[in-house]
Order: C-alpha cells, then structure tokens, then sequence
C-alpha cells in the first residue's frame, strides 16, 4: 500500500460537489462585471460554456479515480483540468470561430476544424480594436464575448487545478484575476458579487478539506490541515493589498482612460462616436493624448475634431456609414472651397501620445497634412484617417488655413426664411429631427428664444447664450432619469448635463429652425506650456454643434457653460463674455458665467476635478503607502504564525491518547498495525529504534498496568508525541523511497523488494 500523496483524488461526492462549487465560483465573478460590459444574453452564453467545461473536469476526474485509484500523483491529478481546458478551447472556436456571429444566438457548430480556430484568432486581434473605440460598459459584442468567456474558462481551469493539488483555498485569488480588469477600468465591482465569491470560497473550504481524516495524525498531516487556512490568509491579505494598491494606483496608470469620450458612459479609452444622451458621465483620464506646436503668430488653433455625427433617433447620436476617398500629400482636405480662406496660412506639428485610433484630430479649418502614412478624408464627416492606427511617438505635420468668420459675413450670407415653420422635416440629413412626441414642444421653444432674428448667425448665437448662460440650465457629469420619449426634451426640462446634452440641444433647436446643424466631437485646445507645446488630454474631450453657412461651410459655436468648454469663439462671443483669446493662450475651463449653484457643484468639472485630486494627492498617498505597508505586514505576520500554530500545534490528553495519534499516523501512513500484538512489538515495529515511540510504549503499559502512576506533564507529553511523529513520518518516507525504487506499481512489494509484507504488514502473534 502507497502513502497517500496530497494531490490524491478525494471521494466522488466530493469531486461533483467541488466542481459545482467552483462553477458557482466563476459564474458569480463573471455575473459581477456589469460595469465593465453590457448585461444581456452574453451571460448565458458564457454560463452554458463554463457549465459544459466543469462537466469534462468531473467527469475526466471520477474516470481517474476509478481507472487509477484515489492516491495519484500530482501530474496525473492536473490532467482532468488540462481536459477541461481542451474542452474551454473548443467550445470557443465552435461558438466564436465560425463566418457568422454567434455571441448571444446560441448557435454552436458542431464540427470544429483548422478555420475554426483561425477565425478565432481574428476575432481575438479586433479586440483591441474595439477597446480603443468603446468605453464602458462594453456593448456585448461578439469579440468581447469571446473575451470574457475565455477568460472565464482560464480562471475556472485554474481554480480546478488548485483544487486538484488539494489546496482550495488559493482558488480565491484566482477569482480576483476576473475582477482585475473592471477594478483596472472602471475601479468597481459588484458587492454582491464579492460576497457570493467568499461565501462559496467558505464552502469550498468545508467540501474538500484534504486533511480531515489526517488532522489528528501528527506534524506532517498537521501542515497539510494548515494549507487551507494559510491560503485563506493569503488570499485575504492578497485582496486587500489589490484594494488598497488599485486605488493608490489607478488614478496615475497610463493606460487607464487613455482617451475619455464625450459620451455619458465611462471613459476608458477612444473617442467614440455613438453618443448616448441617457448615461452618465464618469471622470475622464488626465493622461497625454497628443502634443502640438504652431508656427509664430498663428492664430488660435481652436477645437480638434475627430468626427462629425448626424443622425440623432431621439436618445443617441448614430455614426453614418464611412465614405473614404485616398488623399495625397498636399490636397485640400475641406468638404469644400470655401469663398473667404484667409490668405495667411500656419504651421501645425502633431505628436501622437495615448490616442490609439487611426483618425487623427484635426482643426476646424481647411488643411493639408503631410505624413509617411497613407491617408484617406471622408469629407461628409470631414475626418482624416490614417492606414495603421497611430500609436505612441507617431507625428505627422498640417498646413491650417483659417477662413474668415466675420460675423457680418455670416449673418450677410444666411438668411433664415420664416416660411420653414415647425415642426420641420426635410430630406436633408443635416436637417432631420427625431419624430418624437415632445418635437413640436422643442419647435415652439426654439422659436421663442431666437425671436425675430432674419438670419441663421444670430439665431444660432441666441440659442447658444440661452443653454450657455441661463440659469435654467447646470452643467454635471450625472444625467437624470429620463421621463420621456425625447432626450433633448428631458434635458431642457430638467437642465442637467454637459457637453453631449448642451450640443444636441442645440443642434436639434437649430433644425427646427431650417438651419443646417450637425454634432461634432473631439478635444478641446488643451494647455500651453511655457515650451509653446499644448498638451491635450483626456480630459480634453468634448462635443459641440457646427452650423451650416453657405459659401464658408461648417461652424462651430458653443452652447456648454465655460466651466468645461472655456472662452467663446471670436466671431460667436456676446457683450457677456470675453472671447477665445491669443494664439499662446489656449482656453482654460474656468467659469465666469457659470452659476455656483448645488447641481453645478456635485457635477464638478472633469477638468477642475482632475486638476485637484493631482495637485492634492502626492501627500495623502504618502500616508496611505504607509498604512498599506502596515497592513500587509500585520497580515502577512499573522498568517505566518497561524500556519506555524497549526503546524507545530499536538495536544494530547493524556498517554492513550498520545498512542492513539502515533498508531493512526501509522496507519495513515501505510503501516500496517496488528491489534494483537504487543505495545512494545508495536512500537518497534512502527519505528524500528524509534526512542519517542518506544517512550510512549513504555508510558502506556506503565499507565495500564500501574494504575498508581504519577499523571504525565502536559506540555512534556506534547513534545514527546511531536518526537515520536517525526520518527514515524521519516518511517513512512523511507518506506515509500524504498518501494518506489524497487516497484513503484507493487504496492506490496516484489521479488526481490527490500520493503515486503514483512516489513509493511504488522507483527505476527
């Protein structure tokens, strides 16, 4: 008979009950990630392919067992794991690795071949693609899906396979590699998830508890009963560490937040360009997008656009299907020639930090781009595209050719015709409003604020005064519920909001007037440092509408309070404020229209937020640091001592309980003990010489026989059976060496074996 090793596969009640748990384990770390991606099908998906997974892992493991027995080696104990793997791997080719979505149809092809795997492995390079253009929550896209259910499998394979080695307890850290992400972006996870987690952590625990039947047997098994608390203890202080480190950390990762969007959801990386007027905004990143210079004297460089949006169906803005056209070094890229360019062009040199997308931000004016890149202009959006997305240390150089946006010229040049009434329709893209119930009600304000303005200039700067300086309206991050059909209408109502909702107001006002608008999304200027270099960061980005002029083209104007999108345009600032100033000067998002009020304050500013928690934090996170040292310590230490209390921890009561511990080590270990024989032949027989097994012999037959006998000390006997463990677990290994050395699969020896049923087998009467 072997010794039995700790990676021995335990009863099959346990094997079912362990994978299950483990399957809850995973399901519940997935289930919490709802603010790193969308709720929806997904989860089913992901649910179906961890549950088919978990039942190869049993199945592979009970046919284990039974083939070779409980007591396998560690490497053959990983293997129903590696199946599970194996399996997680097919199933993800034939869910995602086919021609035609399937993350949330429940389609499965049923044959997997080579192309499987390498549409999967396409699948797997649009992934990053799709980070860099989305922000959180991630809609459920197929690759996404993918994603996470890869991950998912990998974690629950791992957690198997600490369950394996019969170290549950460290399962728990695998859990967190699941959190990781969503604590790493969006820097929460659900609490309820948190809780299940270690709830059936706990439970795992007491379902297999790979030294219950040895915990008693001595030193050797004494350690084995302390893995599982040490590795609670390891996990506990390993997750608290995490905590505290994520948020020590997280403000100031690179790559966190690499690009904010100026849309109501999370920004945790590119500009995208689907903005939806219901969810809120979190803080966006402080982190380098890109760095520009202008030649001497060029005027103010404005706002750089990425892309320009015209389809609004009442709640989001959508993204029009692409029309590019290759451009060479030194075309024109402007929709148009537009009558009136100024003759004084400038220099702009621009260098790519965290922007990861191929569509460079450009000025709102006519320009040419000289680049090693191939390059292609959509001039319906009017965004530049580059071949290979761009990436940190890219630059390339423009030539910025500035019209001329004199307010006489723009309101000469655009009558607004009052024949156009409301509420409008019209064919024209850039005219459309959303046939929604509150249409009429946004016509009739429109209208009321603009007056009886002749001309579309002075319209669209009374429509910009009223959102950018009433009192009715409060800039902040938070949206609030919506109450009707009709977002632009919820948010006139109720004046929350910021740089999306003051836009597509705006917008949407102006086409109910007849005039052409458009919503346009990008950076501000950002901050010109004492070099002349401007920094524009995450926190840069923005939206704002663009009115339509004939014979000069779009037009940005700017409905958001100063407080985020800083000093007017020239040709569109009021008496009330001071216009965008020098070219050296880029506008800072200071509020000097802005009311104070309570919805102003809880909505601060990404900007002003950014600023203070940077300027503040270098202080505090000294004392945090600190106290986070203090509290891996204080854990670590304790987990130390635990593991060694319970290592070196034996308490007997008195000597036939001392006897009663050495005989089931004995046991446990493959010695075989014949109730017939004698103390004393016992104890040589156990441990041959053995002086702390043979003194416990000789106490026992002094405490039978001699029933005057003075009680043993306590703590003396203690020590005594800790002695006589130590004997019998080098017993037991050199019996084992041996009989691996002679016949490993002869449990009992062989011709030959200088360990046979003699030596195992107990002594004879």
């Amino acid at each position: 008979m072997s010794a039995p090793t700790p990676s021995g596969i335990p009863t099959p009640g346990k094997v079912v009950a362990s994978g299950a748990v483990v399957l809850a384990m995973t399901v519940a770390c997935v289930a919490g990630l709802d603010g790193l991606i969308q709720p929806g099908a997904w989860r089913w998906t992901v649910g179906v392919i961890l549950a088919i997974v978990t039942a190869v892992i049993v199945a592979a493991r009970l046919a284990l067992r039974r083939w070779a027995g409980p007591d396998v080696s560690t490497a053959a104990s990983l293997t129903p794991s590696l199946a599970g793997l194996a399996a997680g791997l097919w199933l993800l080719a034939a869910r995602f690795g086919g021609s035609a979505p399937r993350a949330t149809s429940g389609d499965l092809d049923p044959v997997v071949t080579l192309e499987n795997f390498r549409g999967l492995a396409r699948l797997a390079r649009t992934v990053e693609e799709i980070a860099v253009t989305t922000i959180a929550p991630i809609q459920p896209l197929e690759a996404i899906v993918a994603l996470f259910a890869a991950g998912a499998c990998l974690v629950l394979v791992l957690m198997d396979m600490f369950v394996a080695v019969r170290v549950p307890a460290l399962a728990g850290l695998a859990t967190s590699l699941l959190w990781l992400p969503s604590l790493m972006i969006v820097g929460d996870v659900a609490t309820w998830s948190v809780v299940a987690v270690t709830a059936l952590l706990l439970v795992l625990l007491a379902v297999d508890r790979p030294s219950v039947a040895t915990a008693r047997t001595g030193r050797a098994t004494a350690r084995e009963a302390a893995i599982p608390v040490a590795g609670a203890g390891l996990t506990v202080t390993a997750v608290v560490a995490a905590g505290l480190a994520v948020s020590l950390v997280l403000p100031s990762l690179p790559w966190r937040g690499a690009v904010s969007a100026p849309d109501l959801r999370t920004g945790v990386a590119n500009l995208t360009d689907d903005l939806d007027l219901r969810r809120s905004l979190q803080e966006q990143s402080t982190r380098e997008v890109l760095t520009y210079t202008v030649s001497e004297g060029a005027p103010p460089v404005g706002p750089l656009r990425t892309t320009s949006l015209l389809d609004f169906d009442g709640r989001q803005w959508l993204p029009s299907d692409p029309d590019t056209e290759p451009a060479r070094p030194g075309d024109l890229l402007w929709p148009s020639l537009a009558e009136g360019s100024s003759a004084t062009s400038f220099a702009l040199r621009m260098q790519f930090e965290g922007l990861a997308s191929s569509t460079v931000p450009v000025p709102l004016e006519p320009r040419m781009i000289t680049s090693d890149r191939e390059i292609s202009y959509d001039a319906s959006r009017d965004a530049v595209d580059v071949a290979d997305r761009l990436s940190s240390g890219d630059s390339l150089e423009m030539t910025v050719m500035p019209r001329n946006l004199d307010p006489d010229r723009l309101r000469a040049g655009s009558p607004l015709e009052p024949s156009q009434g409301f509420p409008n329709r019209f064919a024209d893209p850039e005219l459309m409003v959303p046939e929604t119930s509150h249409a009429p009600e946004i016509a009739r304000l429109a209208y009321s604020v603009v007056g009886d303005v002749d001309n579309q200039y002075d319209a669209a700067v009374a429509l910009q005064d009223y959102l950018r300086t009433s009192p009715e309206f409060n800039y902040s991050l938070s949206v609030p519920a919506p109450t009707s059909d009709d977002a632009v209408w919820d948010f006139l109502q109720d004046g929350t909001g910021y740089c999306v909702q003051f836009a597509s107001a705006m917008t949407i006002m102006a086409r109910t007037l007849g005039i052409p608008a458009r919503m346009s999304i990008g950076y501000l200027p950002g901050t010109v440092g004492a070099d002349g270099v401007a920094v524009v960061r995450g926190r840069d980005a923005h939206a704002w509408p663009e009115i339509y002029f004939d014979d000069v083209g779009w037009v940005r104007f700017e409905p958001t309070p100063a407080l985020q999108s800083g000093a007017l345009p020239t040709y569109a600032a009021t008496a009330t404020e001071t216009p965008t100033p020098t070219a050296t000067e880029t506008p800072t998002p200071t509020s000097t229209s802005q009311r104070p009020t309570s919805s102003t304050t809880s909505g601060t500013s990404t900007t002003a937020t950014a600023t203070a928690a940077t300027s503040s934090s270098s202080g505090a996170n000294g004392a945090l640091v600190a106290s986070l040292l203090v509290v891996l310590v204080v854990a670590a230490g304790l987990t130390v001592m635990l593991v060694r209390r319970r290592a070196v921890h034996v308490h007997v009561r008195d000597v036939e309980d001392a006897w009663s511990t050495i005989v089931r080590a004995a046991r446990t270990g493959g010695i075989e003990i014949d109730p017939a024989a004698t103390l004393r032949a016992t104890a040589a027989h156990v441990v041959p010489g053995g002086e702390a097994v043979g003194e416990v012999a000789r106490r026992v037959e002094v405490a039978r026989y001699a029933p005057a006998a003075p009680a043993a000390d306590r703590e003396e006997l203690d020590g005594l059976v800790r002695a006589a463990l130590d004997e019998v677990q080098a017993r037991v290994s050199a019996l084992a060496a041996a009989e691996n050395r002679t016949n490993p699969a002869d449990a009992g020896g062989a011709p030959g074996s200088t360990v046979g049923d003699a030596d195992r087998g107990g002594p004879r009467a």
